[in-house]
């Protein structure tokens, strides 16, 4: 089964339905991992592409890292857990380097990956509810997001130097903040 459902539209734009199988969330898990490099490998070979959506059939958007499958990984692991990073951080780029306008419908909170995901985007949509939340809450673990992307991203969206951002500790976002934010004026 596939955590992302792909769908053309006669108008040429691929909306990606995420929806990871027997979980209430997305996560950022296995099946992710390779639904994703599937999409990305698919999208890639498309020829006449107008756009794509990434959005979610589930209550909230994305949840972001599977914790059961991190809580798992050991130092012996650490290069085999860096080459997965970086084939996740490829096909995210991949797709958003496609030259189509690429949009995330934010139905509900994108945590952690799930915020990467929208950063990643070109375009962000977000529903106007205050318990949506956007963030990179994983920092309070002690973990750190894909850091260069994520500081350039939210300087670029908040017209803030990636310098004054240095690590990008951010936890959560809550809506309130970001509609008096640029951002929700770039969704625009």
């Amino acid at each position: 089964m596939s955590a992302i459902k792909y769908q053309k539209n006669a108008e040429n734009i691929v909306i990606l339905t995420l929806d990871s199988s027997g979980q209430s969330a997305n996560t950022m898990n296995a099946e992710f991992r390779d639904s994703l490099d599937a999409v990305n490998q698919q999208l890639q070979a498309e020829t006449d592409l107008s756009g794509i959506i990434f959005r979610s059939a589930k209550k909230t958007f994305f949840a972001g890292g599977d914790l059961d499958e991190l809580i798992q990984i050991q130092p012996e692991h650490a290069t085999d857990f860096f080459k997965m990073v970086e084939k996740l951080k490829g096909n995210l780029r991949g797709i958003e380097t496609l030259g189509v306008p690429v949009v995330a419908a934010l139905n509900g909170t994108a945590l952690g990956g799930g915020w990467e995901i929208a950063l990643g985007c070109h375009y962000r949509i977000a529903i106007n509810d205050p318990k949506t939340q956007f963030g990179l809450p994983e920092v309070t673990l002690g973990l750190l997001p894909f850091v260069f992307v994520v500081c350039i991203k939210i300087a670029s969206i908040f017209s803030t130097s990636a310098s004054s951002l240095s690590i990008c500790v951010f936890n959560r976002l809550e809506i309130s903040l970001i509609a008096s934010s640029k951002l929700i004026k770039s969704c625009a």
